[in-house]
């Protein structure tokens, strides 16, 4: 049986009446007319389906990615599970067995079984044998039964946990900083490094039961802990030059966090409990504080100090500035976390997404000269880590073209890990809206410069200032170099013969048209280190991408206003707008931009040092011209070096990459033993100059 045709298949599929019959008519010829306006159409929808598609890819090319990363991934069990412990402790082994000195220790004493069957008894008898004959390996094994049975009570029974955690601590600090003891502590012995272990862990669960969900905070001058039969109350000490206890909002347990953002952990293996601690908002008027990102995150780690003739207390020390303690008479190394703290912070920046997407600074720069939440300043501007520092030298560190600082965390977490460094050098990060022409950029940093200095060191009296050193990737290569040059009239002449002093129309308008062509050099500035720098433009500027960002961007509204009113104003003195009429940093960053051959005849400020890194793709470096694959070596290549290093890597990759992280700390210790010797020599002409005057 042949089947109807499908047209007859539907029981409503034809029409019933005369009029359904005319509606079908009128909707035939509807869709006649509308298949041949797509027909019609068809080419130019294509085209644009293609450019689109085009656009997205490059996005996604081009794109940090900053914005996408997870810096850290907690370690804390579920919320079910912390509330079945009553409290979270952290995990201990569960097994029973005893490390090889301890079972030796309880075999001799013949207390090995009761051990395993009632520990409690054990450490009683153990004890007592410490009363009769003190020996510092029986403090030992006290530690590490007392370390096991807690973190097998840890969930069922939770005061008795942290009192077996707090005779673990006590005992095994006693075996570590016992002064009576000192000659006969191996610290290559495995027991030593065991008690280093039950020290710290044991410190860090006697702090989780003071916690909630993994974070406490100090409120006043101790912590009370309460046991089955008592109240433990711990002393706390906070030290820091930096900050004020009031000023850390909560500390969390570095442990707990795995960074995957960052390619390295930097820690340092030592005595106490790594914390990340997280900063309020500074409410105390200290110099810089306007520039320090909300709600910092610095590292500090915790010692509980339990001498036996005096009360306990917990020491809370700043690792930015201390790296040890002083215990049994000795000086001792502190546990220190210099990345969890850093990729935490981060994590936390996450809703600040102009500070994590460089896209909105590449396509909507307008909304970096937004107020930021407080009102206080723009987005845009400087930022530390840290709080003002007077006695370090400033680094700056200047983003490129669609970045964000975001792109120099890896090089800050290897920096901040750097002893020399750290002590020296604080490190400012400079956030700007990348997509506007570069010398506009570059006019607006050199102004941000002078104002921090005004609100710091207003009177001009910290020479340590007068050593600032720029970092600039790409774009922002650019930025820091023209922070350093002496342009005189060359960029200006491109655009008209005409003083701007000379031009009608309104005084303001022309004077900021005319901060932006004419640069002098910052005398703070005592060095800069560019990298992957276009100082003769990049072919990746062309009129695609220049297409592109008109199509998907917004131009910033200051800079066009301004530059609109000086062009209407002066349109007789203009020989040439074509600079003028670059709105975007993209366009500023084409070959064929004239500004490149007035920059090779700028003059370099003579005490200035300058080093350049330049990525060159490995596949590239067999070419005949080679490149990072977005700026090729020629136009990465600059006349003012002092040295030249090259790094395989490709542009985006080169703030990232060990090579040129290696070189930028090389630097900063090169200038730092420069500045000895240049306060060396100038020590030695004022002495010779004293000696004369008293000779005459």
């Amino acid at each position: 049986m042949n089947r109807p045709p499908r047209f007859f298949a539907r029981k409503n599929a034809l029409p019933k009446r005369f009029g359904d019959v005319c509606a079908c008519v009128e909707n035939e010829r509807d869709k006649n007319q509308r298949d041949a306006e797509i027909s019609t159409a068809a080419p130019h929808l294509a085209r644009f389906a293609i450019f689109t598609l085009l656009a997205l890819l490059v996005l996604l090319a081009f794109s940090s990615g900053c914005s996408s990363v997870r810096m850290v991934r907690s370690r804390l069990p579920s919320p079910g599970f912390r509330l079945m412990q009553k409290g979270y402790y952290r995990l201990a082994p569960m097994s029973l067995k005893y490390s090889e000195q301890t079972e030796v220790t309880l075999r001799t004493l013949n207390l090995a079984s009761t051990a395993r069957d009632n520990p409690d008894a054990a450490i009683e008898e153990l004890e007592k044998a410490f009363r009769l004959a003190p020996k510092n390996e029986l403090l030992g094994v006290i530690a590490e039964i007392s370390w096991k049975e807690a973190g097998r009570r840890r969930i069922f029974n939770a005061k008795r946990s942290f009192e077996m955690y707090l005779k673990a601590a006590t005992y095994s600090y006693k075996y570590l900083f016992d002064p009576q003891d000192s000659n006969h502590r191996n610290p290559y012995d495995p027991t030593f490094i065991n008690m280093c272990r039950i020290y710290n862990e044991s410190t860090e669960n006697i702090l989780r039961s003071a916690s909630n969900d993994g974070a406490f905070a100090l409120n006043g001058d101790e912590i009370r802990l309460e046991l089955s039969d008592e109240t433990v109350v711990l002393e706390t000490k906070f030290l820091s030059p930096d900050w004020m206890k009031e000023d850390i909002e909560n500390f969390r347990f570095s442990s707990d966090f795995e960074v995957t953002g960052l390619k390295n952990r930097y820690r340092v293996y030592g005595i106490g409990v790594p914390l990340v601690a997280q900063t309020a908002d500074l409410a105390r008027k200290t110099p810089g504080y306007q520039y320090c990102l909300g709600h910092l995150c610095t590292p500090m780690t915790a010692f509980l100090r339990l001498d036996d003739t005096k009360r306990p207390v917990l020491e809370f020390y700043d690792s930015m500035v201390y790296s040890s303690t002083h215990a049994g008479g000795k000086r001792t190394p502190l546990e220190i976390d210099y990345t969890t703290p850093i990729a935490y912070c981060l994590a936390e920046s996450a809703s600040r997404k102009s500070f994590i997407d460089g896209t909105i600074g590449l396509l909507r720069p307008d909304q970096l000269f937004e107020k930021t939440p407080d009102g206080s300043r723009e987005i845009k501007g400087i930022y530390m880590a840290q709080p003002y520092h007077p006695e370090k030298i400033p680094v700056v560190l200047v983003h490129g073209l669609w970045s964000t600082p975001m792109k120099w965390m890896e090089m800050y977490n290897t920096l901040n890990s750097i002893e020399i460094i750290r002590n020296n050098y604080q490190i400012w990060f400079y956030f700007y809206p990348n997509g506007q022409p570069f010398w506009v950029s570059a006019a607006q940093f050199r102004e941000d410069l002078a104002e921090v200095r005004r609100k710091i060191d207003p009177k001009r009296g910290n020479t340590n200032f007068d050593r600032m050193i720029l970092v600039g990737h790409s774009m922002g290569g650019l930025i820091s170099v023209l922070q350093t040059a002496e342009s005189d009239d060359l960029a200006w002449k491109l655009i008209s013969d005409a003083a701007p002093d000379s031009m009608p129309g309104d005084a303001a308008t022309r004077n900021e048209v005319a901060k932006w062509f004419h640069f002098q050099a910052n005398p703070s500035i005592s060095c800069v280190i560019t990298m992957a720098t276009p100082f003769q433009g990049s072919a990746f500027a062309n009129n695609t991408t220049r297409n592109l960002t008109e199509l998907f961007g917004q131009k910033a509204t200051v800079v066009e206003k301004n530059r609109d009113n000086f062009l209407r104003e002066n349109r007789e003195f203009i020989k040439n707008p074509t600079i003028l009429e670059y709105s975007t940093s993209v366009d500023s960053l084409q070959r064929e931009n004239p500004f490149w051959g007035a920059l090779q005849n700028f003059r370099p400020a003579g005490w200035v040092a300058y080093y350049n890194i330049v990525g060159v793709q490995k596949k590239s470096k067999l070419s005949a011209h080679p490149s990072d694959g977005i700026v090729s070596v020629e136009s990465a290549s600059h006349p003012w070096t002092d040295e030249f290093v090259y790094v395989s890597a490709d542009h985006n990759d080169v703030p990232e990459c060990a090579e040129a992280i290696l070189e930028v700390a090389k630097i900063l210790v090169q200038q730092l033993e420069t500045n000895a010797a240049h306060s060396s020599a100038q020590t030695t002409t004022e002495k010779e100059g004293a000696e004369g005057a008293n000779g005459e």
